[in-house]
């Protein structure tokens, strides 16, 4: 700093002493943190109109020493007034930065939303601590006071008798503590929603400019949103604007959140089932019409979820959550008509009921008519040995079982025709399908169990 230095190397050189200052505090020496954000707070000063090449050092500034001012205070909501103002004249001085700066960007957005989730999430604690908890107890007491205490003039007018000074008094009294302590439930209701919107739309900005902050950006907005689905109504359409490889980790969660059975409002209690849903489903149409192989199988696995062994009892499935899902399936068939992926939700849904019905396979059944030699090319019906269609249709995995047998390619059809066992003795038989091989000796003269091909390349559970 002695050194003869140009205005801007000054000003980079003074920053790199307070973070040094700051880093120097956080190893005990508490009085060097004060001194790096009194150091910050003057160099921003210096930068009100930062000379060219100077605004990133500005939001950097900016930025960090919100950060620190949130530090110096030892709950969340101390000090959040000037650590909002910083974080919001960082978020504004980003619009000075060139559009390269993506990296930066998204540190700032990031860092602002992280402090107002951190505001969000103490404003939930303090509604669950001791403090409150007495305040709605004598909430509840005085409201229990006032409704005896109108029964009991009530009867008095009844019988024409005049109220007491004394009675009026108390209940004057009683409305205004209930009419106080349920403004003070509305502010903190309104407070809540505004962190929550501010804290949404800036995890979205973050997301929007970059992966570094990618899984905390993306699940704090589904929180948010599950939590707050009419506040945040539109939260399905910026979820949109994020690049749509960046909201697969959330497909499972989306998924199931379908059907009418979700979408509460937490503050009010008010069911906002219908735009949640439509929300959903626009945003799980959205990421499967550009990524289907990792949307569709759970459009898929919801959508069978009422298709259960023919061995075991009925299962009462969810009705709503099976209708969202075939519906998505549909859906998604109609988006992809004009693309080259057109047959692609067609062709899954006939391997995934494949696969349902070969789960299914009775293996005792499989080796009686194996060994029989009659039926080289038994139906799936034949080797499960129970009627299936009195419950639901298993069309779609015959068709595929027989156009696999048509092609001649009955080692990709997965049928199990034997136990895997290693204690099988050498008089046991060897039971085989076209396409199955027994098992066979290896050098030691050990058995082995076959190896054989499956549809899709995936060996089923058996």
């Amino acid at each position: 700093l002695r050194l003869p230095l140009s205005p801007p190397d000054r000003a980079q050189a003074v920053w790199e002493q307070a973070q040094l200052l700051w880093r120097a505090g956080a190893d005990g020496v508490f009085c060097d943190r004060a001194n790096a954000a009194a150091i910050a707070a003057k160099l921003l000063d210096e930068l009100q109109s930062p000379l060219a090449g100077q605004e990133h050092l500005a939001v950097d500034v900016c930025s960090k020493l919100a950060v620190w001012k949130t530090a110096e205070h030892s709950t969340p909501w101390a000090g959040r007034e000037a650590a909002s103002e910083l974080h919001e004249r960082a978020v504004g001085l980003c619009d000075s930065l060139c559009s390269e700066a993506l990296t930066r960007r998204c540190n700032v957005h990031h860092a602002y939303a992280s402090f107002l989730e951190a505001q969000y999430r103490a404003g939930l604690g303090e509604k669950n601590s001791p403090y409150e908890r007495r305040l709605e107890q004598l909430y509840t007491h005085a409201c229990g006071e006032l409704s005896r205490l109108d029964e009991t003039l009530d009867g008095g007018a009844q019988s024409g008798d005049a109220p007491s000074e004394g009675t009026a008094e108390a209940r004057a009294a009683l409305l205004a503590h209930i009419h106080q302590h349920e403004q003070r439930l509305e502010a903190g209701r309104q407070r809540m929603l505004r962190l929550a919107r501010l804290a949404f739309d800036q995890h979205a900005l973050s997301a929007q400019h970059g992966d570094l902050h990618n899984y905390a950006s993306t699940f704090a907005m589904l929180s948010l949103w599950f939590a707050h689905p009419e506040t945040l109504s539109g939260a399905d359409e910026r979820l949109r604007s994020i690049p749509s490889r960046q909201l697969l980790p959330l497909v499972p969660q989306l998924a199931c959140r379908l059907g009418g059975h979700s979408g509460i409002d937490c503050a009010t209690g008010e069911s906002t089932s219908v735009k949640l849903q439509a929300g959903l489903q626009r945003l799980l149409l959205h990421i499967g019409a550009e990524h289907v192989n990792q949307v569709l199988p759970h459009f898929l696995a919801l959508a069978l979820g009422d298709h259960f062994s023919p061995r075991e009892p009925e299962v009462i499935a969810d009705e709503s959550q099976l209708h969202a899902a075939l519906g998505l399936r549909d859906a998604l068939k109609n988006k992809l008509l004009d693309t080259d992926k057109s047959g692609v939700v067609d062709e899954t849904h006939h391997l995934f009921m494949l696969y349902l019905q070969m789960a299914w396979v009775d293996v005792a059944t499989t080796r009686s008519v194996a060994t029989a030699g009659k039926d080289r090319a038994p139906s799936l019906d034949k080797l499960v040995n129970i009627e299936m269609t009195t419950r639901y249709s298993t069309t779609p995995g015959k068709q595929l079982y027989d156009r696999m047998q048509r092609r001649g390619l009955p080692s990709i059809a997965p049928v199990l025709t034997r136990d895997v066992d290693a204690t099988r003795s050498e008089e046991d038989p060897d039971v085989t399908v076209d396409g199955f091989s027994p098992p066979s000796r290896d050098g030691s003269g050990r058995r082995c169990a076959a190896e054989f091909n499956t549809a899709g390349g995936v060996n089923l559970p058996k």
